[in-house]
């Protein structure tokens, strides 16, 4: 929708990019969720989270001076990549999160409103940003706002779980380190 409706690029590339886009993260997510064994799942999904937050601003403004379909599919790779990087870990850390008695609803209602206030309305969102504001780079303050809760989520999670384990003198499952 954007990159047909702001950056008046053909409707076959914007499409081409988000097959791209996907394509990769059902490659890479995977390969990141194996990582997150090893290195731990916050460390990887707050990497990927700064990396996002970083990134988006100046990944935009390239994407914008001039638009073209090689730059949509650089923005679009480079997205799904870090998106895998992110997504990868998440279901794992998101059943570490919840007791084993309230793990199902815990994870259907987190999963079910993430997805519906963040993926869903973003199209609807993201084009009264750029009408509101007249800015065409009002898309990387939205992705910028979701990485920034994000990542805001993972510091709280990692606090918890860190003061759980000191009251408890337990050795963490879910660590900046495991």
């Amino acid at each position: 929708m954007y990159a047909v409706k702001q950056l008046h690029l053909p409707a076959t590339a914007s499409f081409a990019g988000v097959v791209l886009n996907g394509g990769l993260q059902f490659i890479f997510s995977p390969i990141m969720g194996a990582l997150s064994d090893k290195l731990g799942r916050i460390r990887i999904m707050l990497g990927a989270s700064i990396v996002m937050g970083v990134a988006t601003c100046p990944i935009f403004a390239w994407l914008q001076a001039p638009p073209t379909v090689a730059s949509l599919v650089v923005l679009q790779a480079v997205a799904g990549i870090l998106k895998a990087a992110y997504s990868g870990p998440m279901p794992a850390l998101m059943s570490e999160i919840f007791p084993t008695r309230v793990r199902s609803t815990g994870l259907s209602i987190g999963y079910a409103l993430g997805v519906t206030l963040f993926d869903g309305f973003a199209p609807t969102i993201v084009e009264a940003f750029i009408h509101l504001t007249g800015d065409k780079l009002a898309p990387s303050y939205y992705v910028l706002l979701a990485v920034v809760l994000l990542g805001a989520s993972l510091v709280i999670v990692a606090c918890r779980v860190r003061n759980a384990c000191i009251e408890h003198s337990t050795s963490p499952g879910i660590s900046l380190a495991t």
